[in-house]
């Protein structure tokens, strides 16, 4: 089934999957993601803060992220048969690399040691390198918004052929 009224006819040799199988594929692509980018940083945060460690990331900041990072996988996903595909991901890859960077500025914590004694821990380098892991995205984002400027149709005969 075609979706011609967003990208025309498909090309010879390509069946791309209706809008409404990819928004499905996007919700079950935007569970798991949020679940993973929202929910696990933020049980952490919680169970830290249960044992007395205190940090100046606050759970609203993860959740937020996460879920921004969790709608722009879902919308990549859905834009996928078409040229808003590598936009897409650049999109998502520099909203990464943004929430790490914004986190890293943020990244410390402080843990009761006993006798109200408290060591600072500082984890901005890790999420700095963090950091880096989107920037593959982003090239290949890029390298994709490229190669569908121009031939579009060689990468939809590859990814949904008929």
């Amino acid at each position: 089934m075609t979706d011609g009224t967003a990208y025309g006819p498909d090309p010879v040799g390509v069946r791309r999957p209706s809008l409404g199988r990819r928004v499905a594929g996007g919700v079950l692509i935007l569970v798991p993601t949020l679940a993973i980018t929202a929910g696990v940083p933020a049980y952490a945060l919680a169970v830290l803060g249960s044992h007395g460690v205190a940090s100046s990331v606050s759970v609203l900041q993860t959740t937020i992220g996460g879920l921004l990072l969790s709608i722009l996988s879902a919308m990549a996903y859905i834009a996928r048969p078409g040229r808003g595909y590598g936009p897409a991901v650049m999109a998502r890859a520099a909203a990464a690399m943004g929430y790490f960077l914004t986190l890293a500025n943020l990244a410390t914590a402080t843990v009761p040691i006993g006798g109200g004694t408290y060591a600072t821990v500082d984890y901005s380098g890790v999420l700095r390198l963090l950091a880096l892991v989107p920037t593959l995205s982003l090239v290949g984002g890029a390298l994709v918004t490229y190669s569908d400027r121009r031939n579009l149709p060689a990468r939809l005969r590859r990814e949904f052929p008929a």
